[in-house]
């Protein structure tokens, strides 16, 4: 991230006007390139000439209570949490005076919206007219499910202020979405819903206008001061803003950043703050000044483990934030204060750069940057976790790093670790290696994940796992291309693999087989693969996956997801079958253990695979090489591996418990994942649910993670060239044995290069 200065006068003076009489008035413009790798030859070069002052994030301990947090307001002059008993109608709310809580007070109103209306709050919103207002679900069956809206006019007696349009079911028997709310100084309530933002007077609607488009049962869409309202456009990257009076629009503010999961709220003077992933923003109402007055590396806003549900500002242009940690349900109350003697910039900078983003690092980078002021953490990526990057970034990277440049820190998911540690891209990370093994970290696991020549490159931070289950014989038929084989042509017309698609099926049994296929050299063996193609044919037939995908309306899986193991619906078909899946982390574990559960299945490895996951190397160009390793080190400690994230089970004896005693916890009790499906042969509809399994199916899983000791890594690029030549030959354009040729003409291209 580069630091630029204000050179224009007259925007300084704008800036000046704007914010010395209201909250967060100082700081710097700051702008972001995501997905720029980092120059590791750059990263000790001093980023400040002396200058000092910027804002530090602290925390606040929240009151020994048994109570859970649900909102912060700025309440006649000081900050004020509220708070909700579990299971119970009390609702209370402290005051924070002096550095110091005061006893709680009890919430009458709220407590009166849960007895007599039978609703519970669970957002709060303060009015520009003085009030103090909430959304709430309904906490029984009489009411019809969605967001209502509560104020009061007395502090005892609660009252739904929910427009009756909003409540009144639509022909599919279901009501708008509420998602956010703001309501201005004449009492005028502004909603955004799943039609836009519409604004209310006395229960009647009299203006809407688009907004962001709904992803979320809750997400920030309006926000008001006292002279505009401020709405997130619906190209999620920008800010439209209304005038209180006839609602026309102002100007349209471009912040060129994803604004869902980000907050707004006002500041004073035509000011307004965001908070975002990227830190906290500052903008001016007329679109001239856009900046970020602090890097969200910089504080708990930056990473992807905590949910940001509150952000106010105080009165000595400080703020104030209110976190969930979406893994442990633990809530942060956090502060921001500008320090006049902090250093403006750090005199030394740690790139990080990974093609995904991942929340294990994002959470390290946090609490790298929280141990380390003096060191600027730059954590960049080229897409999000849920995307895929492209072939050009991976060949720019490639470029980029054989020319000596790169980030010190590289996250290699879906990037040639082999080719990097032939070429001596990668530094010698053995040393580390056996620190960590002393401290309980999995070494069949991270020491065999990137190792040549007795030396280890990279250590996987977490890992993904796949299993297998289903009836005996077709489990056997998974261990081998004989054995495949063999099953195939004494069961030509059974349904190996169940419910399933072609694409799923083939890209499933190609990483599988993936080591019988290989070759001293990287590339394939082209007589092995023309066999498994020409199985996984005969497997397409038996299963009737043309069918399959008519009855979804569904022709591919791979391309959306790139998960490599994934064999089919998880739907189990009755009879003989086999199915393959890759848990990549207690939540995932939920769905397969549906059916492990109800049939009693014992899941097994797939070759004893583990996928490496967060694969940490160091730059060997880097001249940060300690600051790098202490970083890596990081990954492996026990407040990071204990973490219940997305991108892999922890690699630790300590992560593994962890796991389970949170699998037991209150937070984890209430999660309940249910799907709908029905049966194409049947058309039967139903829905599975469960929660978590038990421990002793999780003590069983532990055990099989501990007897892993095969990582599995194939090249993005391979395995996306064998699903297009895989799709041709489904389609009847190429024979197997053309598409095994083609496969292996390009797959040995891609290696020369």
């Amino acid at each position: 991230m580069s630091t630029k200065k204000l050179l224009c006068l007259a925007l300084t003076l704008a800036l000046l006007a704007g914010v010395c009489t209201g909250c967060g008035g100082k700081g710097q413009e700051t702008q972001t390139t995501p997905g720029n790798s980092g120059n590791a030859q750059d990263s000790q070069t001093p980023t400040t000439s002396g200058a000092m002052g910027r804002y530090a994030e602290t925390d606040i301990p929240l009151p020994d209570s048994q109570e859970s947090p649900i909102g912060i307001l700025w309440e006649d002059g000081a900050l004020t949490l509220y708070t909700k008993e579990q299971d119970a109608d009390n609702f209370s709310r402290f005051r924070y005076e002096n550095q110091a809580w005061s006893q709680p007070e009890q919430v009458a109103w709220l407590t009166d919206a849960w007895n007599r209306l039978e609703l519970r709050a669970t957002y709060l919103y303060s009015g520009q007219d003085g009030k103090t207002y909430a959304m709430a679900y309904p906490n029984s069956d009489t009411l019809p499910y969605g967001q209502y809206i509560l104020g009061t006019s007395d502090g005892s007696t609660a009252q739904d202020l929910t427009p009756p349009s909003l409540v009144e079911l639509n022909a599919n028997g279901y009501r708008s979405y509420i998602l956010d709310m703001a309501v201005l100084s004449d009492g005028t309530l502004a909603l955004g819903t799943d039609a836009g933002v519409g604004f209310y007077q006395n229960g009647k609607q009299t203006h809407l206008v688009e907004g962001v488009p709904l992803i979320m049962d809750h997400q920030t869409m309006v926000a008001a001061s006292q002279e505009s309202v401020a709405v997130f456009a619906p190209d999620a990257t920008s800010v439209d803003i209304y005038s209180t009076s006839g609602f026309q629009k102002l100007t349209t503010v471009a912040i060129q950043q994803d604004l869902y999961e980000s907050l707004i709220f006002p500041g004073e003077n035509g000011i307004w703050y965001l908070v975002t992933q990227a830190g906290i923003l500052r903008f001016t109402q007329d679109g001239s000044i856009v900046e970020t007055i602090m890097e969200g590396s910089n504080g708990m806003m930056g990473s992807t483990t905590a949910g940001k549900i509150q952000f106010l500002c105080g009165d000595q242009e400080d703020f104030y934030g209110l976190y969930q940690n979406y893994s442990s349900g633990t809530y942060f109350l956090k502060y921001y204060s500008y320090h006049d003697d902090i250093p403006s910039s750090a005199s030394t900078t740690l790139s990080i750069y990974g093609l995904q983003e991942s929340s294990t690092v994002s959470q390290a980078v946090y609490e790298f940057q929280s141990a380390h002021p003096e060191v600027q953490v730059q954590y960049n990526f080229s897409v999000g976790p849920y995307e895929t990057p492209s072939g050009d970034v991976i060949r720019s990277l490639n470029a980029e790093l054989l020319n000596g440049g790169g980030a010190d820190v590289l996250i290699l998911d879906g990037l040639p670790i082999d080719s990097y540690m032939e070429k001596g891209i990668l530094a010698d990370l053995s040393d580390l290696t056996g620190t960590l093994g002393e401290q309980g970290v999995l070494l069949d696991i991270i020491g065999n994940a990137a190792a040549l020549d007795g030396k280890t490159y990279a250590l996987p931070a977490r890992i993904a796992v796949p299993i297998k289950f289903g009836s005996p014989e077709e489990l056997e038929a998974l261990e081998s291309l004989d054995a495949l084989h063999n099953y195939v042509e004494t069961h030509p017309d059974s349904p190996l693999l169940g419910y399933t698609i072609h694409d799923s099926a083939g890209i499933t049994l190609f990483h599988i087989m993936y080591q019988d296929l290989l070759l001293a050299d990287g590339s394939l063996d082209e007589e092995k693969l023309t066999l498994l193609l020409e199985d996984w044919m005969q497997i397409c037939e038996a299963c009737n996956t043309k069918m399959l995908e008519e009855a979804w309306k569904l022709d591919t899986v791979w391309d959306r997801t790139r998960i490599p193991f994934f064999s089919g619906s998880e739907l189990y078909k009755d009879g003989n079958n086999a199915q393959v899946q890759q848990i990549d982390g207690l939540i995932s574990t939920i769905s397969p253990y549906i059916t492990i559960q109800k049939k009693n299945f014992t899941p097994q490895p797939v070759q004893d695979y583990y996928i490496p996951k967060v694969m940490a190397g160091v730059n060997a160009s880097s001249p940060s090489q300690d600051l790098a390793k202490e970083f890596i080190e990081l990954l492996f400690s026990d407040s990071i591996q204990q973490l219940n994230n997305i991108d892999g089970f922890p690699v630790s004896t300590y992560g593994l418990e962890a796991m389970i005693e949170y699998s037991e916890s209150e937070v984890a009790r209430g999660m309940v994942v249910s799907s709908g499906s029905t049966d194409p042969e049947t058309g039967e509809e139903f829905i599975e649910s469960g929660t978590y399994p038990p421990r002793e199916r999780l003590e069983e899983l532990i055990e099989l993670i501990k007897g892993l000791n095969k990582p599995f890594s194939v090249d993005s690029t391979i395995s996306q060239t064998v699903w297009e030549e895989m799709n041709r030959c489904y389609e009847g354009q190429q024979t197997p044995a053309e598409t095994s040729r083609a496969i292996c003409q390009k797959v040995s291209m891609y290696l020369a290069e």
